[in-house]
C-alpha cells in the first residue's frame, strides 16, 4: 500500500522511510475511512498548486499555480475562438 502511493521516500543508505504524515495517509486507506483513489486525487490536486515543484505550499506557489492555470483556461478560450483547437 504504501509503495503503491509512493508514501515512502528513498534515503541515501539504500533504505526506504515514510513520514508520520505518510503512516497515517496509509492507515486511513487501510482502515477503510479514504480510498486510495481519494489519496491519489489529494496529490493531484497538490501538484497542480505546486506550480514551482518544490513539495511545499506556501501562499506565493498556491498563487503562481492559480496564475499559471487561469492563463492556460484564458489560451485555450483565445485558440478556440480562432478555430486553432477543437473544444473538449
Amino acid at each position: 500500500l504504501i509503495q503503491r502511493l509512493s508514501l515512502t521516500m528513498d534515503r541515501s543508505d539504500g533504505l526506504a522511510e515514510c513520514t508520520r504524515e505518510m503512516f497515517a495517509l496509509a492507515m486511513l486507506v487501510r482502515l477503510g475511512k479514504v480510498s486510495e483513489d481519494d489519496i491519489k486525487q489529494t496529490f493531484a490536486a497538490f501538484r497542480r498548486l505546486d506550480h514551482n515543484n518544490e513539495g511545499v505550499l506556501n501562499s506565493k506557489s498556491i498563487i503562481a499555480g492559480m496564475i499559471h492555470r487561469r492563463r492556460s483556461i484564458v489560451g485555450s478560450a483565445m485558440a478556440q475562438r480562432r478555430g486553432l483547437v477543437q473544444p473538449q
